[in-house]
């Protein structure tokens, strides 16, 4: 790997750690004053910051993959940088990001939990979450977790590049993402090992836009 890539991916994990740390603090700050709301109304809590974290992450590293064509890749081009070395820094960095977020996740909720259990408001707990102790996943379902973040990134992202050179092919994307979306999340693959077919779709989309990325028309 050269050192202009070194540095490029560096800058952009820079960005997207940036955008992640505000994504993360204000989740943390409306999960922390949902609980707050529910003690005081002597409510349940029926999620726990894990499982809200999961459709919340989607969303961001979607709205994050939607956010990496155009003006970064005009960006990479203009300082004398390559479509590969732009590629790559984007791929690499929304990795680094995945597994970085999904790592912080699982601490902070190590950390609520056992302030919960020093404060007694574990007892808030539904019974579902009790039963099930869904406080912390698995290492199959972080696995998992981080490769449907992933594929939300990269589902962003080609949307992104759909809609950079045509707007037909962004609505083709937006469909297709949707149809991907809906594959993964059906009751059928969720019960014969859904990670398989995301890693796929994964595969997918790293190859399309490796691909797009290779022959595409820049605009000024």
């Amino acid at each position: 790997m050269t050192s202009k890539q070194s540095l490029a991916i560096r800058t952009q994990t820079k960005e997207y750690s940036s955008w992640s740390l505000w994504y993360i603090s204000i989740y943390l700050l409306i999960y922390i004053g949902i609980n707050v709301v529910t003690y005081f109304t002597q409510g349940e809590i029926t999620w726990t910051f894990i499982e809200g974290s999961f459709s919340s992450t989607t969303v961001f590293m979607l709205i994050v993959g939607l956010l990496s064509m155009g003006g970064f890749l005009n960006h990479y081009l203009s300082t004398g940088l390559t479509r590969r070395i732009y590629f790559r820094s984007v791929l690499f960095s929304g990795i680094l990001v995945t597994v970085v977020i999904v790592i912080f996740t699982i601490l902070l909720s190590f950390l609520i939990h056992g302030v919960l259990l020093a404060t007694g408001w574990d007892q808030l707990y539904s019974d579902r979450i009790m039963e099930n102790q869904s406080m912390f996943p698995s290492i199959v379902e972080s696995l998992s977790y981080s490769a449907s973040i992933l594929l939300f990134f990269l589902i962003g992202w080609s949307i992104s590049f759909g809609f950079y050179k045509h707007w037909v092919q962004g609505a083709l994307y937006i469909a297709l993402g949707v149809a991907i979306t809906m594959i993964t999340s059906h009751p059928l693959f969720e019960s014969i090992l859904p990670i398989y077919f995301t890693l796929f779709f994964i595969g997918f989309y790293v190859f399309l836009l490796h691909r797009g990325t290779r022959t595409l028309d820049v605009s000024p």
